[in-house]
């Protein structure tokens, strides 16, 4: 039998330090239908992606504290499943990124809106990447589905 499923509502996760803002943009995202975990920080925003049954569509700033988006790319590339786990979304008022930051997004191919000012540009690209790890999700059912079976044809047969 197969596990549950999960809700097919996705699952956001938005890591930024000023609480104003994460408030603001978890209403905004919940009214869109979103579930919304927060964090202030890169240390909290690697345990939830780390411990989250959900996949996440983990969106972040360029600077915060413990563990800058740097640092939390940084880790995320070294933790390949993690890396594929969820889908990353980096806002950036900064013109241009670093070039180690630059670097890392560009592995982790990691979409990034500078000057996030136009709301629905930002909802589209979210949207975007939850419909992307949708389709993840039933990958994975279906192929999961397809072992199940075949690991009970096999133990039929002996």
């Amino acid at each position: 039998m197969l596990p549950p499923e999960s809700p097919r509502l996705t699952h956001i996760c938005i890591v930024d330090e000023d609480e104003q803002f994460r408030a603001l943009f978890r209403q905004i995202l919940q009214e869109q239908g979103y579930e919304v975990l927060e964090a202030s920080d890169g240390r909290t925003a690697l345990r939830l992606m780390w411990t989250s049954p959900y996949r996440l569509v983990v969106i972040f700033a360029q600077t915060f504290p413990e563990r800058d988006g740097l640092t939390v790319l940084s880790a995320v590339l070294a933790d390949p499943p993690l890396a594929r786990y969820h889908a990353y979304l980096l806002l950036s008022v900064a013109p241009c990124l670093s070039p180690s930051l630059e670097a890392l997004v560009s592995t982790l191919k990691v979409p990034i809106i500078t000057h996030p000012q136009d709301l629905r540009s930002v909802l589209k690209r979210i949207s975007r990447l939850a419909h992307r790890l949708e389709a993840k999700r039933n990958h994975s059912r279906r192929h999961l589905s397809a072992e199940i079976k075949d690991n009970m044809l096999v133990s039929e047969h002996c």
